[in-house]
């Protein structure tokens, strides 16, 4: 795969800006279909907050990386839209555990999630299109305006998917 974070395993490739745009928008939605709401019998809250081994995040550190990375992909679209080639930093895919952050409640981290991808959804669709070619660099890595926002769809929807294997994992007890 290629993209941004080619471990997400997503293929970008023919993402617009306005489907983006969408995604990024319906994570909230997406982010607590995954994480039921606390207090359901069949999710408990700690549920969550397990991993499903030392090395591994919980539920909840998936939902808080994606929140932190969605964040720093946003500050370097911004400067990517107003910056002639600037450096930008491209955060990793995921951290190690632990995840500060990680013991928060699921609503309060699907919030992080939903505000983050909203606000990035926002630059976006305020973006004129003759705009997405704009350079940028991260390190040796050349990319676009359009690359970093392939990248925040790539990393947003890698932790959903982890986060909804962590929750199977603890659930059966791996």
């Amino acid at each position: 795969m290629s993209g941004l974070y080619p471990d997400a395993h997503l293929d970008t490739a023919q993402v617009s800006p306005s489907d983006a745009a969408v995604t990024l928008r319906s994570l909230a939605r997406r982010y607590t279909s995954a994480l039921v709401v606390p207090g359901d019998d069949a999710h408990p809250d700690d549920l969550f907050h397990r991993r499903p081994a030392p090395a591994q995040l919980s539920a909840i550190e998936h939902a808080v990386c994606a929140a932190g990375g969605l964040g720093a992909l946003g500050v370097a679209l911004r400067q990517a839209l107003v910056e002639d080639d600037p450096a930008v930093e491209v955060p990793p895919l995921s951290a190690p555990p632990p995840v500060p952050g990680g013991g928060m409640e699921a609503a309060d981290a699907v919030a992080r999630v939903g505000d983050a991808g909203g606000a990035l959804a926002e630059v976006i669709e305020r973006t004129p299109g003759t705009e997405w070619s704009r350079p940028a660099h991260a390190g040796a890595t050349r990319l676009s305006a359009l690359d970093i926002v392939r990248g925040a769809v790539e990393l947003s929807i890698h932790h959903l998917r982890a986060i909804e294997r962590t929750i199977a994992d603890v659930a059966r007890g791996v």
